[in-house]
């Protein structure tokens, strides 16, 4: 089941669908179409960052799925994204995202 039973659930569930939309996937088209090293690029950099950070911070500590093992419609609303992040930043800016927490 990709959204959950519960009303209080799934509306979380949308709230984070709608999240990825709002405070992720705008700033990471915006620092890939800024010139590079530019005030637009460093703000839409750090307004991504924040977004990727909230999200994460925000998904089950059982994983690896963001509401924890098995997948749903948060996950697959963001895996396209989640993708192009990685790949369109370090081939565009030679950026590569922050690895926090991990050793």
């Amino acid at each position: 089941m990709l959204f959950p039973t519960t009303p209080d659930a799934e509306a979380d569930a949308k709230f984070w669908i709608d999240y990825q939309g709002t405070n992720i996937i705008p700033y990471f088209y915006r620092f890939l179409k800024a010139e590079p090293t530019s005030e637009a690029a460093d703000l839409a950099k750090l307004q991504l960052e924040h977004g990727l950070e909230t999200f994460s911070n925000s998904m089950s500590a059982k994983g690896p799925y963001f509401s924890g093992s098995k997948v749903s419609a948060i996950d697959i609303a963001f895996e396209p994204f989640a993708l192009r992040i990685e790949l369109l930043l370090k081939r565009y800016k030679q950026y590569s995202l922050p690895r926090l927490g991990l050793s």
